[in-house]
């Protein structure tokens, strides 16, 4: 009622630091006399809803990297339309909207400091949403108080979700990774998952919220004034995925290996969600979970790593970049198909410093070569050329210590 709190979380882990919070008083947020109902959390900002009765209907980003001046210009559409709701999801702002006539439409932006609103056609339906949210597959879910439906991002088509019992007062929408969907239903907390329907047993639920970065969960419930963590709805998340066998793209390589001879090249499709992830500790070690980083922007092509089962199929490909490890949904990413020269000469090594190089995972977490000195004179065998991730290489074999090896040499 008096202040929003933004809560930084810092490798202490003190949630009793004062320097962790950042408080904005309400009245200081005040634009054009209207204070804001609602807000949606981005990464560096906040998109404030303002929507009283008395006024016009717009929304205004706080900028959390600003100490002053950190309250953007009134941004507003048409004058006849009614912003609903808010919500943000992997780098984009999304507004539920009414001009008064049906359909509903949805509105979404880059979460930058633009915010070029685009509108998003929902097919005819005389439905009226009050909330909904947006999971990482671009797919809408939009809900009044006994109706739950979903707004396909493949073609816009409205699907009414009917499982169970009808909805009696649903208030609060939210997805998971996998898209799982969450409702908040007469102050219950469930999850719809196809025909299936979970109720969480967690009551007198005001709202709830959570990400795709780990399975935690935050919600709180009519009358108190406590944010509740809990793991118990089995959101998935980034945590939830953990390093393969074949993680690396070749083994020690002080031993023999076998490099892949032709490697996958994907490009991520338009709209994908490329995560960017780290190891726990200094490096990806088998079996244990990937740490979130950020959304990886890149735009160029990943050289394949290996494939991340869930629940025994495929799900995500471990790709690399020139700068980052990322995991991207089989279903969002492209093959390319490169083209190898073929070669088939032998070449011998000019001097003691000159290296093979096989593709690895470096202990900072970052795509590399790890290099293996060979002596001068020794002969390799030129079996290809290739370039990926910015540079040119050859793909080459050789004898070491009568044990035959293969690796990327630029």
């Amino acid at each position: 009622d008096f202040k929003l709190t933004v809560y930084s979380e810092v490798n202490s882990q003190n949630l009793y630091a004062r320097e962790n919070y950042k408080n904005y008083l309400i009245e200081t947020l005040e634009k054009d006399g209207v204070l804001p109902s609602s807000f949606a959390l981005g990464e560096n900002n906040i998109l404030l809803l303002y929507n009283d009765t008395s006024s016009s209907k717009f929304v205004a980003t706080l900028d959390l990297t600003k100490q002053d001046n950190y309250l953007s210009n009134a941004i507003s559409l048409t004058n006849d339309t009614v912003i609903l709701d808010v919500c943000y999801q992997s780098g984009y702002y999304y507004l539920l909207c009414d001009n008064g006539t049906a359909p509903q439409h949805i509105y979404k932006a880059k979460a930058n400091a633009e915010l070029n609103f685009v509108q998003i056609d929902m097919n005819s339906s005389l439905i009226e949403f009050t909330t909904f949210a947006v999971d990482t597959y671009s797919n809408v879910y939009l809900a009044n108080s006994n109706t739950v439906a979903k707004l396909s991002s493949q073609d816009n088509y409205l699907e009414l979700i009917s499982v169970g019992n009808n909805f009696t007062n649903v208030t609060k929408l939210q997805t998971d990774l996998l898209g799982r969907l969450y409702v908040v239903d007469n102050g219950s907390i469930k999850s719809i998952d196809g025909n299936n329907v979970i109720d969480y047993s967690i009551s007198n639920v005001k709202t709830f919220a959570s990400d795709f970065v780990d399975d935690n969960a935050y919600f709180i419930t009519n009358g108190s004034q406590t944010i509740y963590k809990t793991t118990a709805l089995d959101n998935v998340s980034i945590a939830d995925l953990v390093v393969p066998q074949d993680f690396n793209l070749c083994s020690n390589p002080l031993t023999p290996t076998i490099a892949n001879d032709n490697l996958q090249f994907f490009v991520a499709k338009e709209g994908a969600n490329a995560y960017a992830v780290k190891p726990q500790g200094k490096n990806f070690v088998v079996g244990e979970s990937f740490r979130f980083d950020k959304l990886h922007n890149y735009t160029g092509e990943y050289v394949q790593i290996c494939t991340i089962n869930y629940n025994g199929a495929p799900k995500f490909y471990a790709l690399a970049s020139q700068d980052s490890i990322v995991l991207i949904d089989v279903t969002q990413v492209d093959n390319v198909n490169k083209q190898y020269l073929e070669i088939n000469k032998t070449a011998y090594i000019a001097t003691d410093v000159n290296c093979y190089f096989l593709p690895i995972i470096s202990q900072n977490g970052e795509y590399a070569m790890t290099a293996t000195r060979l002596s001068k004179a020794t002969a390799i065998t030129v079996r290809k050329q290739v370039e990926f991730l910015g540079a040119d290489y050859y793909y080459a074999e050789f004898i070491l210590n009568d044990l035959i090896y293969k690796g990327y040499i630029p």
